[in-house]
């Protein structure tokens, strides 16, 4: 089964081949290379970049050390929500040793969770082991609206009819959070109602009307500050003649040089292949004669300026 934590999509590695998304002979393997230059990605920076919940849909729960300070340094991050944060050295894991919200800051970025100096059950955590327990949200699933830059849906009910238009909050969403307040807004505005979804392995997003005739107005009045290059829709045409509309490019929520990083290694692996040419970055050059001559190629599967970039997401060693 595909993982829905890949680094890149089949449709944008195909993009960057200029393979068209109806040549399909070989998508069983290019899936698997993108599984694999995920995957080097993830150990070279020794994090695990897109969002998930641990302790949720089978992944486990996070147990840590209490070291009688007031910060807990997460596994994964940035870190997008805390579900429930436990501190019980008894490991009962009852509703007295429950962290309130109220008690902590989270350092998103940072990957720590902070106590207050006042916070009620105690300023610091316990001395133990394993005597805390995490369900969080972690990684990078991030969609930004701005306000007056692209936080406008437009959008059309009935053939000829007249423009509505669902403002979005700005905000920082998740696919999953955006998808909902999505579907709010159209449907506050609107007379149908909406389903938005969003699939975690296309990396794509579905509007769909519940009435007859749906438009999404791409190139109305609000083009300017238009949704649509945010949710992987083109803005050259409006989408018309359906009530399902499906992204046209895939985005993923995570940073842009990451997926490029993951693209690139993805396209180092194809060329590597029997589908490529074989050779890769030219460390060094020497000439000899005329026609002489000795090339000396780089065959790490990261390319050295990919490492580069790959650096800045390197987890700190705290040791």
């Amino acid at each position: 089964m595909q993982s829905i934590y890949l680094l890149t999509s089949l449709a944008n590695f195909k993009a960057m081949i200029n393979k068209t998304n109806t040549d399909t002979d070989n998508d069983n393997i290019i899936n698997r290379l993108i599984t694999a230059a995920s995957h080097e990605v993830e150990n070279y920076t020794k994090r695990k970049l897109r969002g998930r919940t641990y302790g949720a849909n089978g992944l486990p729960v996070d147990y840590y050390n209490g070291n009688g300070t007031a910060r807990l340094y997460v596994n994964q991050y940035p870190i997008i929500s805390v579900t429930s944060l436990y501190d019980d050295t008894t490991k009962s894991w009852g509703s007295a040793y429950l962290k309130a919200s109220t008690e902590y800051v989270i350092w998103k970025d940072e990957g720590i969770i902070e106590l207050y100096h006042d916070a009620v059950n105690g300023a610091a955590f316990n001395e133990s082991i394993g005597n805390l327990k995490l369900i969080y949200t972690a990684g990078y699933d991030e969609f930004q609206i701005i306000e007056d830059t692209n936080d406008r849906i437009d959008f059309i009910e009935v053939d000829a009819g007249a423009t509505k238009t669902a403002n979005l909050e700005s905000g920082i969403y998740t696919a999953s959070t955006l998808c909902a307040h999505i579907k709010t807004q159209m449907d506050d505005v609107g007379d149908e109602t909406y389903t938005v979804t969003y699939n975690y392995i296309t990396s794509k997003f579905t509007i769909v009307s519940g009435g007859a005739f749906l438009t999404l107005e791409w190139t109305g009045d609000n083009s300017y500050r238009s949704t649509c290059l945010l949710l992987g829709f083109r803005v050259e045409a409006d989408d018309t003649g359906v009530t399902t509309y499906t992204s046209d490019d895939s985005v993923l929520g995570i940073p842009s040089d990451l997926e490029q990083c993951c693209l690139e290694i993805t396209l180092r692996m194809w060329q590597q292949s029997s589908f490529g040419r074989g050779s890769f970055d030219k460390d060094s050059e020497m000439m000899s004669g005329e026609q002489g001559g000795t090339l000396k190629f780089n065959t790490d599967p990261i390319p050295p300026h990919v490492k580069e970039i790959l650096n800045h997401y390197r987890r700190v060693s705290l040791l």
